[in-house]
């Protein structure tokens, strides 16, 4: 089976309205949970140790997808293609 960050990415994006490579922590979380994997609380907390935070409190996402998965995105606007990134492989 082959999980891909295309989705979850689609999801960052949609709440990314001005294309700054940010979101707002409540709805990182949200996406994180929906899309990639269901954390628990503290789970929540030591990763959001790891995230590059703004001083408005938003997520800077493709920060969390570089260290995550060691690919970079870019973050360019309205008609943005998206590029299917494979982040595991199990089989």
């Amino acid at each position: 089976m082959v999980y891909s960050l295309a989705v979850p990415l689609q999801a960052f994006q949609s709440f990314d309205g001005d294309y700054t490579g940010r979101v707002k922590a409540q709805d990182f979380r949200r996406i994180v949970d929906g899309f990639c994997f269901k954390l628990s609380d503290p789970q929540f907390k030591e990763l959001s140790k790891t995230l590059t935070t703004f001083s408005d409190g938003s997520v800077d996402y493709p920060a969390f997808i570089e260290n995550f998965t060691g690919q970079t995105i870019s973050v360019s606007g309205p008609g943005l293609t998206l590029t299917v990134l494979t982040i595991c492989k199990i089989d």
